[in-house]
């Protein structure tokens, strides 16, 4: 799990210099497996913490990837008016002919 946290962090050093829309990030934020707790927790608590700052801005877009109810449920608690929750869709395949 060390060396996943180390080429994840490598990978973003990387794409900020050589990426122009990595560039252009105000952060990015590595919360990996040496911080402990659950990951959408963690990064919940990372949009209550920008929100204290008097330099936040109301329109900041906030976008997650996860299938979580929990996930829906504490986004929805922010109150943030620019949140996305991108999900896979699960599709079962429906058998022929009743057949095996």
């Amino acid at each position: 799990m060390m060396e996943l946290c180390n080429q994840l962090h490598s990978f973003i050093k990387y794409k900020i210099s050589i990426d122009p829309l990595y560039q252009r990030l105000d952060a990015v934020v590595v919360s990996d497996g040496s911080v402990p707790g659950e990951g959408e927790h963690k990064m919940l608590d990372y949009i209550r913490q920008l929100r204290t700052k008097p330099t936040y801005d109301p329109n900041t877009r906030h976008c997650f990837y996860g299938a979580d109810a929990d996930l829906i449920m504490l986004s929805l608690l922010t109150h943030e008016p620019h949140f996305t929750i991108i999900r896979e869709e699960h599709i079962v395949k429906k058998q022929k002919n009743g057949g095996v």
